[in-house]
C-alpha cells in the first residue's frame, strides 16, 4: 500500500474501531495513519495520531504497539528536521521493545542509524546497523528485507572513510 491508500484504510477502520469499543484496533489504525502521514509530509498529522497510539499502547501495556507508534512518531520528526527528538523517540522505542519485539526493535535500530547519519555521526549510526542486524538474526527473514539495514551500515563506514569494508 502506497501512502495515500494507507491512510484511506486506516482513516475507514478508524471510526469502527472507535465504534466498537477497540482501543487495540483504534490505535493500531492511529499508528498506520501516523506513519502515512508522516510519509505525505503532514507532520502535525502524523504526530497527532501516532502520540495518541502510543498513549492507548501504554495504557494497553502493549509493547509492540507502543514502539511501533514511538517509531511512527520519530518518522515525523525526522521528516521535519527535528532529528535530536526523533533520536529520543527511537531510544525510548529500542528501550521498549528490549528483549521482546526483535522486529519492531531492529527498525526502531534501523531508523535509529539513518537519524544518526543525518546527524554526521557515522560510528553511532554503524552500531546502531550492527544491533539492528543482530536483532534480525534472531527472527527467519528473507535476505532481502535486510537491505535497508545493510544499505545503512556501508554509507556509515563510507562516511567513516571505511570503502574497502563498505
Amino acid at each position: 500500500l502506497g501512502a495515500r491508500e494507507a491512510r484511506e484504510l486506516a482513516g475507514g477502520l478508524l471510526p469502527l474501531g472507535r465504534a466498537l469499543g477497540d482501543r487495540w484496533g483504534t490505535a493500531a489504525c492511529l499508528t498506520i495513519d501516523g506513519f502515512a502521514a508522516a510519509e505525505q509530509g503532514q507532520v502535525g498529522v502524523a504526530l497527532e495520531q501516532a502520540t495518541a497510539a502510543y498513549e492507548d499502547f501504554r495504557v494497553l501495556g502493549d509493547t509492540w504497539g507502543q514502539t511501533m507508534a514511538l517509531i511512527a512518531i520519530a518518522a515525523a520528526l525526522r521528516g521535519s528536521g527535528r532529528l535530536r527528538k526523533a533520536v529520543r523517540r527511537l531510544e525510548q522505542a529500542v528501550a521498549v521493545a528490549d528483549g521482546h519485539h526483535p522486529v519492531p526493535g531492529a527498525l526502531a535500530f534501523g531508523a535509529l542509524g539513518y537519524c544518526r547519519l543525518d546527524l554526521g555521526e557515522p560510528k553511532a549510526a554503524e552500531q546502531a546497523a550492527d544491533q539492528a542486524l543482530d536483532l534480525m538474526a534472531e527472527v527467519e527473514v528473507r535476505p532481502s528485507a535486510l537491505v535497508g539495514l545493510r544499505v545503512l551500515k556501508a554509507q556509515a563506514m563510507r562516511a567513516q572513510g571505511d570503502l574497502p569494508e563498505a
